[in-house]
Order: structure tokens, then sequence, then C-alpha cells
């Protein structure tokens, strides 16, 4: 359920910037499909190196809370150069268009941290991790202005705090690990 509400959450700036006349959404071609359904299938070996494999190897040389953190970090440095070589690059400067494109990454990469904390595996993030990018390489979104992109690092941000919001009990021993408390 809580890889769905990443997934939903985090493509809500598309259906915002429709209804705000600021994206224009098309279907791409049967060759972006090709590619959505290679993205699932790297977007389950990802997490499954990252936030299976690599945690592992962070939680024995951090401190209690610095693992997920430092993991979340290095979990968006794939995406965020897959952006860059896989979708259409935006005619902003590129300044602005890396450090959206970290913004993004970064946030979704914490909640899928949380996802694999929460849920004991990194098969909901992998598949939530693969829709997401599913939907970037299926439609072909034309945008006008700063405003879409704004919405997306607003979307990503609150899918991270809705996991944190519906992970709440399956991330305590987490928190209370980080915290101190028993």
């Amino acid at each position: 359920m809580a890889a769905c509400i990443l997934v939903f959450v985090t493509s809500l700036y598309l259906l915002l910037g429709l209804a705000l006349h600021y994206a224009m959404l098309s279907v791409g071609s049967s060759r972006s499909f090709g590619f959505a359904a290679v993205a699932i299938g790297a977007a389950l070996l990802h997490e499954r190196l990252i936030r299976g494999s690599l945690y592992r190897v962070f939680q024995r040389r951090f401190a209690p809370g610095a693992a997920a953190a430092a993991l979340a970090a290095v979990g968006a440095l794939a995406p965020v150069l897959a952006r860059h070589f896989l979708l259409p690059r935006p005619s902003a400067p590129l300044p602005l268009v890396i450090a959206q494109s970290i913004l993004v990454e970064l946030s979704i990469s914490f909640a899928l941290t949380w996802l694999a904390l929460g849920s004991g595996s990194t098969w909901p993030g992998g598949v939530a991790l693969g829709l997401i990018w599913a939907v970037r390489l299926a439609l072909v979104i034309t945008f006008h202005g700063g405003v879409v992109p704004f919405l997306e690092v607003v979307a990503a941000m609150a899918g991270a705090l809705a996991i944190a919001a519906v992970l709440v009990r399956a991330l305590a021993p987490y928190r209370d690990q980080v915290l101190g408390a028993s």
C-alpha cells in the first residue's frame, strides 16, 4: 500500500500541471514503453543493491540514523544521472535543472529508504521506483515556465512525508535507536 501511495503522490505534479494548464502530456512511442519495462527491472536491481546490500555495509560503518541518510544520498545518484541521460532536457539553465533533479531524486530516495526499513524488503521500493520511472518514460511532458518542475519537487517531498506518515509505527524502532530511547 505504501508503495502505491508513493507512486501516486510523486506523480500528482502531472495532474496539477495539467489542471493549471502549465503542462501538456502525450503518450510516448513504443520505444519509450520498452524503456519503461526495462526501468522496472533496473529499479528492482537498484533497490536490491542500494537498500539491500549497501545498507548492511553502511549500518556497520555509520552511527545509528546516519546510515539511512547516507544511503538515501547514494541511492539518489543513479536516478539523477538517469534523468539527464534518458529524459528530455528542459530549456532551463543547467544548474537549475541539476538542482531540481537532486531535490526530486533525494526526496524519493529518502522515501524509498524508509519504505525498505519499514517493510523489511526492497521489493515495494523497487516496484514503486520502477513505476515512477515507467510513468516518466512513457509520458512526454511539455511544460511552460517553472511551475511544473516546482510542483515535481513539492510532490517528491510530499511523497517522502506520506511514506513517513504511513509507516510511522514500522519506523518507530529506527527512530528510537537514533534518539536513544528504549
